[in-house]
């Protein structure tokens, strides 16, 4: 691993900093960046985004501070740098259908709160689930059952459990921590998900170039194990939830949520644009479930045989090769505009809702998600910037110079893609700059591929779970209405926690070759302690709650729908 030269090379007003290494993780190639100033972004959007809590100009900031810096200072071109860098986010196909995408199911979803079809499912569930235990366990379990879509599993289920959760008194920093971590901890680990043909092609990409001719999906599959974060992290959701103990700012959230019956503090910004009145059912209307469950269930027919036949069908390998070839986020706007024109043929043949209403309904819920998108793209915007100054790249080479041995491998790979994901926000950008790096140096320093393997792709998913510009983390606050830098400063100590129990007990022992159905179990009772120790007690009984009653708008502290 040899060692770095920075170099300035001045030119009037012009300053390019550029780091060579002789020797590096890749064998060799150079890598540029600008200095210090390559995490200037990132630095400036996150500092912002907690001091002010005005998230759309923080991020607005951080992009024109790197545009600035590619502009030489120069605040014109880099304020029209700003813009330009922000439109072409939009200009990427994968970009442009997240956000029809997103818009649709919002709009799906404003229509099965209106047709009541929402509250019928509380009705239905509210005399098994009465109490938090079971509405968060109940909650984390939808969320995993949506394994296949990260972004599916985290609207729907923290839209559709809001009502519920809001009875129960279960804090919407609570919701929203639980369908993040659960929604999108499953995806990056499970066999079959949208996260899967990503993964497996940027495997077989970097196994190629180093001689490996194994199967990047059996590759592939061999890693979870090792996904340490991510399986800890899941577990940190149900066993808070079977404690029913907290810590840190969530076990205060919690015991206001539980005590005043309000789900969001005195003051917060839930992240959403539309008050609960515009979703609320016409009086009178009968609330079924029915008219919430036979859209969901038309949507999951839809999404899989739009998968199976955009993936090739019979013709295709098998579930790997099926996925890779499936047009993912085309079948899912597909399935959100099938299920969301079954849902109004099924209320206009009821005659619960007129036409005029099911498509004020079907608006309200895009009106609401505008705000999210906005964020997002800003969010995009923050990881393009950051790669045009190779904020990863100088990352990379700061940790690089640690020269980590072989058995800590995995564990310095863990910490480089926990602060590459936190400073961008992205954990697919992440695994695809680390792994052409992370597993050539693996292989010829004779370390635990496998084990390097888990390390980046879950350390990119602790980096995604924390950071405030971070897709799934604006969207977990947008679906659970949740104000988006309460639901940040109170995550962050659980994922911190699963992140240093996966460091500690789980990449270090797994460096030097200690087999992960050894350091799982370790960490899960790690966690367990952790919890009993350090937590407090936020059930009903330990803070003097007798019962629990139906929230009025007033309670419920004017919070958001969607």
């Amino acid at each position: 691993m040899g060692g770095n030269r920075l170099h300035y090379s001045v030119n009037g007003q012009k300053i390019r900093h550029k780091t060579r290494k002789k020797e590096n993780m890749n064998g060799g190639k150079f890598m540029e960046h600008y200095g210090l100033l390559s995490i200037l972004p990132p630095l400036v959007a996150i500092g912002l985004c907690i001091a002010s809590r005005q998230l759309i100009l923080s991020l607005f900031v951080g992009v024109f501070s790197g545009a600035l810096v590619l502009s030489n200072f120069n605040p014109i071109m880099g304020f029209v740098k700003t813009v330009k860098i922000s439109i072409s986010t939009l200009a990427s196909e994968w970009n442009a259908g997240i956000v029809i995408f997103t818009l649709l199911l919002g709009g799906l979803i404003g229509i099965l709160s209106k047709s009541g079809g929402a509250q019928g499912l509380v009705n239905l569930v509210i005399s098994k689930v009465n109490n938090g235990k079971r509405g968060q366990i109940i909650t984390a379990l939808l969320s995993i059952l949506l394994f296949f879509d990260d972004y599916t599993s985290i609207i729907l289920s923290g839209s559709v459990m809001r009502p519920l959760t809001d009875k129960l008194r279960i804090s919407r920093e609570k919701l929203s921590y639980i369908v993040d971590s659960a929604g999108a901890g499953v995806a990056a680990t499970a066999p079959i998900s949208n996260w899967t043909a990503f993964e497996v092609g940027v495997i077989g990409e970097v196994i190629a170039t180093i001689g490996i001719t194994s199967s990047a999906y059996i590759v592939f599959l061999q890693s979870i194990p090792f996904r340490f974060y991510c399986i800890f992290s899941i577990a940190f959701v149900f066993m808070i939830a079977l404690q029913r103990r907290d810590f840190g700012p969530m076990y205060h959230a919690e015991k206001r949520a539980l005590t005043t019956g309000k789900v969001i503090k005195d003051g917060a910004t839930p992240m959403a644009g539309i008050s609960d009145a515009e979703f609320a059912p016409p009086e009178g209307i009968p609330l079924r479930a029915s008219n919430f469950f036979v859209p969901i269930i038309t949507f999951f027919i839809a999404a899989i045989i739009g998968f199976y036949v955009s993936g090739g069908g019979a013709a295709a390998g098998g579930i790997a090769e099926i996925l890779g070839k499936a047009d993912a986020l085309g079948v899912l706007v597909v399935a959100v505009v099938v299920a969301t024109g079954i849902s109004g043929i099924m209320l206009l043949a009821q005659k619960i809702l007129k036409i005029d209403q099911i498509v004020d309904a079907w608006t309200n819920g895009l009106k609401a998600i505008v705000f999210t998108i906005a964020f997002i793209v800003l969010a995009w915007a923050v990881a393009a910037v950051c790669k045009e100054l190779g904020t990863a790249k100088y990352v990379v080479q700061a940790l690089v110079a640690m020269h980590f041995p072989p058995g800590m491998l995995p564990f310095g790979t863990f910490i480089i893609a926990c602060l590459i994901a936190f400073a961008t926000g992205t954990s697919w950008g992440t695994m695809a700059l680390v792994l052409p790096l992370a597993l050539p140096a693996a292989h010829s320093i004779d370390a635990s591929m496998i084990a390097t393997l888990g390390a980046v792709l879950t350390g990119a998913t602790f980096g995604d779970h924390c950071s405030p510009i971070s897709e799934s983390v604006v969207l977990s606050s947008m679906a659970a209405a949740s104000d988006h830098m309460d639901h940040v400063v109170t995550q962050i100590p659980y994922a911190l926690t699963a992140a240093a129990i996966s460091a500690v007990v789980g990449f270090i022992p797994a460096g030097y070759g200690v087999s992960p159905w050894i350091t799982i179990p370790a960490g899960l009772i790690v966690a367990w302690v952790v919890i009993r120790l350090v937590g407090k007690k936020t059930d009903e009984k330990s803070l003097g709650v007798s019962h629990l009653v139906d929230l009025n708008e007033s309670a419920v502290n004017s919070g958001q729908s969607i």
